[in-house]
């Protein structure tokens, strides 16, 4: 190799040197810095969030005015709200309670306003939360040079719509009357039942007994599904939906242990407040209430201290107007209150002729019915005696007496069975029983 080419190389290898340290140092200057930018812009992003230094909410025409204050007059950001159920919530960034207290909390400030709380939720928001007593509150953020204004219109209670009953309860002045179904041997409104109930007041059981005083027609009438009255003392084939049923007075069964189908005639409508009937199997009260429940609820004492009423009725029969269809109905009751302590006391005697068609002739007596409605008499005392002994307790003695009674002297005359054709029964003169059909009944309760 020549001089000239020797002296070439050293200066290729001599420039190569200077120039790699050089770009070494300049990627070394580069990366010392973007190490030291990087701790800069975190200081810079902590310097960014406000502390509230405090909270104050006033009163104002429009409502409330719930103003969050900051250090220095800093501005804080706006925040969006959102709504859950009755609560008004604004979560605000990049802010800090710096309070002596920590949170803020204000309960009732306003009617309408149950709760007014000034939280921190994590390091750098602040929520601002308003629960409404029945609705969400109304509220609108307003951000000021000095912090936060958050303004609250006054919440007004949506009005509750009144049923009939109720509009007209309070048009007459006097309160609605709540009743309860108790057949289900609990206390609760007939909505809350789970089966379907037929509820008769007094009104509805004075209108029927004006022209029938048997319990079975009066709910034959009534009650959807309770099949029509055999026209005797028995009630055997009145049965619910196809089934028999449990008859109970204030919850004491009626049903006899030879089940004699008498259950509804036990009772006399003068001593009934009203009949409360559950359809559906029920074995609460035992045997026998496969096609539902029927309670008959006796009558309660007047409010009054003291208050009587009597009653007298005639009845006849349109197709003979004489002397053997008449019949009669006397009734007298008296109640009264006095202090804690009331009691109600009834007395009713009811006579009932002959049935006549409309031809005049009578009609006789069904020998197989156990006894019938006609050339009878019913005899009822009721008493109640109670004392309420505080809101939820109350003692009560309940008597009621039942007896009826048939005394004819006709039936029907079996010859007519074998003439041919259909024909019409005839009566035969002449009965004379030993033992009158009749029914017996006498509750005691307590």
């Amino acid at each position: 190799m020549s001089n000239l080419q020797l002296l070439s190389v050293l200066s290729l290898v001599s420039a190569i040197a200077t120039f790699v340290p050089a770009i070494a140092q300049a990627q070394l200057t580069s990366v010392s810095t973007y190490t030291q930018n990087a701790p800069q812009e975190q200081r810079s992003d902590a310097e960014k969030v406000i502390e509230v230094t405090g909270v104050r909410l006033n009163s104002t025409p429009q409502g409330l005015e719930l103003i969050l204050e900051t250090a220095g007059g800093q501005q804080l950001p706006a925040a969006t709200p959102t709504i859950d159920d009755n609560n008004w919530i604004a979560d605000i960034p990049q802010a800090r309670l710096a309070l002596p207290e920590g949170d803020y909390r204000a309960e009732n400030p306003a009617q309408g306003i149950s709760l007014v709380t000034v939280t921190q939720i994590d390091a750098n928001r602040v929520r601002v939360q308003l629960v409404g007593e029945t609705a969400t509150p109304t509220a609108e953020v307003v951000p000021s040079q000095n912090g936060l204004v958050v303004t609250v219109a006054p919440v007004t209670a949506a009005p509750t719509a009144q049923t009939p009953a109720e509009s007209e309860a309070t048009t007459e002045g006097e309160p609605a009357q709540e009743i309860t179904v108790t057949a289900t041997r609990t206390a609760e409104e007939p909505q809350d039942v789970p089966r379907s109930v037929t509820i008769i007041n007094r009104e509805q059981i004075e209108q029927q007994t004006r022209l029938s005083q048997n319990v079975g027609e009066i709910l034959g009438k009534l009650v959807p599904g309770l099949a029509v009255p055999t026209q005797s003392s028995s009630n055997f084939g009145q049965t619910l939906r196809g089934r028999n049923v449990q008859v109970l007075i204030d919850g004491v069964p009626q049903s006899t242990s030879r089940n004699a189908q008498r259950d509804l005639r036990t009772i006399d409508p003068s001593a009934i407040e009203r009949i409360e009937v559950v359809r559906g199997p029920s074995a609460i009260y035992g045997d026998g209430g496969t096609g539902g429940v029927i309670n008959i609820i006796t009558r309660t004492a007047s409010e009054e201290r003291l208050a009587s009423q009597s009653q007298i009725g005639i009845s006849g029969a349109l197709g003979d107007l004489s002397g053997d269809s008449l019949g009669y109905n006397l009734q007298h009751a008296i109640s009264g209150t006095e202090d804690n302590f009331d009691f109600a006391v009834s007395g009713s005697l009811t006579t009932t002729g002959g049935f006549f068609d409309a031809e005049g002739d009578r009609i006789p007596p069904d020998p197989n019915a156990q006894g019938g409605f006609s050339d009878a008499e019913t005899l009822n005392f009721f008493g109640k005696l109670g004392v309420n002994l505080d809101e939820q307790q109350r003692l009560q003695l309940t008597f009621n007496h039942f007896d009826d009674s048939q005394d004819t002297d006709f039936t029907t005359e079996p010859s007519v069975n074998l003439l041919p054709g259909r024909q019409k029964a005839r009566t035969l003169e002449g009965l004379n029983l030993d033992e009158l059909p009749g029914t017996r009944n006498t509750l005691l309760n307590l």
